[in-house]
């Protein structure tokens, strides 16, 4: 618990681990709640101005009241149902610095946090990378709030799992976990939740190249990936509905899948838009071509290498190392 004397050391207190002053995006607004003296931080790069204009004109409408508690507080004064008590002050720096803002309140020793955001996004469009012949044309992006949404959107669902991981020492970053509890093997997600609550980093600064790398220590016998990449919502649901888990990073526009196998990356989105004969036929015409391209050369240099053993209706295989270079070149 954050123990203060006065309330003038409780809003030093918090403009010190916020660095109000320090930096010019970091903004107060004091006025009276109730006839208690308050102080609103936000950053107003994140914030709303219109909504940051309601909250504030529905606090100074409020009626004088003789003590106020937290409890109280939230559940009579709150202009939004998105108002919670912060753990600690550190905790409620961290949520203003993601875009919420910060209510400190005169005879309250806690930090009201409220989600007050209007983050920069660019639009849900059809990924690049990631077309399809069929079917939606929208994409993840870089709000972890807007890729939550339209991942519910497509899955109404009761046993829809979202849990919430913050990642970092120094910068948080948050991590969503998402599947279905009536689908998911419940002890790999109990292992992949063990795993991100024990990650001991400072900050995933490249998003989810830093996760996979705090999650999964690659062997050098073992070079095959083990998890994908999708940028497509009705791939990561049709996943989620084969009962993997998904990873999903704010400000990254793609989406971690757990776990899979080395034919699942010969999988593209367009096979759930065809009848399941023509998706099956075209999956399998992919699995036998990746075959080929792999026995092909070996077989070929085991040829040249060997003439003997090639057919004489083969010959042209055969290459003259004496005329050129060698056949390793």
């Amino acid at each position: 618990m954050d123990e203060f004397s006065t309330f003038a050391d409780q809003k030093k207190a918090f403009e010190k681990l916020c660095g109000y002053k320090l930096c010019y995006d970091v903004k107060k607004r004091e006025f009276k709640v109730a006839g208690h003296s308050a102080a609103l931080y936000f950053t107003f790069c994140y914030a709303n101005d219109l909504l940051i204009t309601n909250i504030i004109s529905f606090y100074l409408s409020l009626d004088e009241q003789k003590s106020l508690s937290s409890d109280f507080f939230i559940k009579n004064c709150s202009p939004c149902g998105d108002f919670s008590e912060a753990k600690s002050f550190e905790d409620a720096a961290f949520d203003m610095m993601r875009g919420s803002s910060v209510l400190l309140v005169e005879g309250i020793d806690k930090a009201l946090v409220g989600d007050t955001r209007s983050l920069p996004s660019r639009g849900i469009d059809e990924p690049e990378t990631d077309r399809v012949l069929r079917g939606a044309r929208d994409g993840f992006v870089e709000n972890l709030k807007e890729n939550t949404g339209v991942l519910r959107r497509r899955l109404v669902m009761s046993d829809l799992v979202m849990k919430k991981f913050d990642i970092g020492k120094r910068s948080k970053t948050m991590v969503v976990l998402c599947y279905a509890s009536s689908l998911a093997d419940k002890k790999f997600v109990e292992k992949i939740e063990n795993k991100l609550s024990s990650i001991d980093t400072d900050a995933l600064s490249m998003g989810h190249e830093s996760l996979a790398e705090c999650l999964l220590h690659q062997n050098w016998w073992n070079p095959f990936p083990k998890f994908r990449y999708t940028e497509r919502p009705d791939a990561a649901c049709a996943m989620i509905m084969e009962g993997s888990v998904i990873l999903m990073i704010d400000n990254s526009p793609q989406v971690m899948i757990f776990p899979c196998s080395l034919f699942d990356f010969l999988q593209e989105s367009d096979d759930f838009y065809f009848p399941p004969l023509v998706g099956s036929y075209m999956r399998i015409l992919r699995a036998i071509i990746f075959l080929i391209s792999m026995l092909v050369t070996p077989i070929w240099y085991a040829l040249i290498q060997n003439p003997s053993l090639i057919p004489s209706s083969l010959s042209f295989l055969a290459v003259d190392e004496t005329k050129g270079l060698p056949i390793i070149v």
